[in-house]
């Protein structure tokens, strides 16, 4: 199983595949089941990886649009970003890891 970090600035805890943009995550989870990811460890800002895809919230609506349901924690230091998230996951009846 599979735990995703996805940040632009911030490297991965061991043992996890470090994704910085959204397109990266989002390929990934093109290409893997739901039952293959362990968990979802969500930045917010993408920063300078902006350009593509967008803020990782931005993960969050496709997986919303594409029925995809896996554990998400959210790193984000920025509160009302991380507010906006952890929306989408109860919205979803995602499991959210803190």
């Amino acid at each position: 199983m599979a735990k995703i970090w996805a940040d632009d600035t911030r490297y991965a805890p061991a043992g996890y595949i470090e994704l910085g943009s959204t397109d990266a995550v989002v390929n990934y989870l093109k290409n893997h089941s739901p039952q293959e990811i362990e968990i979802l460890d969500l930045d917010f800002d993408a920063g300078y990886m902006e350009q593509f895809g967008g803020h990782f919230i931005n993960v969050l609506l496709w997986m919303e649009r594409n029925n995809y349901s896996c554990p998400v924690r959210f790193h984000s230091s920025d509160f009302i970003s991380r507010q906006k998230m952890r929306e989408i996951a109860r919205r979803n009846g995602w499991e959210e890891v803190r």
